[in-house]
């Protein structure tokens, strides 16, 4: 048995090699439609995996006057991703919860300050699923 075990272990963590290539896709994809819309990527991005019903959270500091949209993307095992931004007083700022892969939160902050970004994995058919979330600014 701990030679079935060896074997397959190159073989799954090539398979999480893939499912990684495949959020980096996804989001290099979501970069150029963006980039074509006026936006530019903020060096801030986040990545992990999920099991189906947990959730990560992220801060990152926005500032007033800008136009910001988030957009997350997940591996094909993924069949929903929810994203919900926070305000730094604690509300809800906006939110992008439904049977989607692909989320986008937008919002045009009225104060400079820490915003909370919660990513929930609503659904995954083979846990973990790994999900990616990229920020972007509008330009001037």
């Amino acid at each position: 048995m701990p030679v079935l075990l060896v074997l397959l272990a190159p073989r799954i963590a090539a398979q999480g090699d893939a499912w990684e290539r495949e959020v980096r896709l996804h989001l290099s994809q979501a970069t150029r439609r963006l980039h074509d819309t006026g936006y530019e990527q903020v060096p801030q991005s986040y990545a992990g995996a999920l099991n189906a019903g947990e959730s990560a959270s992220f801060t990152m500091t926005l500032e007033a006057g800008a136009t910001y949209v988030l957009t997350g993307v997940c591996d094909p095992d993924c069949d929903a991703l929810d994203l919900a931004l926070y305000a730094p007083n604690g509300y809800e700022v906006d939110a992008a919860r439904s049977a989607e892969s692909a989320p986008i939160v937008q919002v045009a902050p009225r104060e400079t300050g820490v915003y909370r970004l919660r990513v929930v994995m609503t659904r995954c058919t083979t846990n973990p699923c790994r999900y990616g979330v990229a920020l972007f600014r509008k330009r001037q």
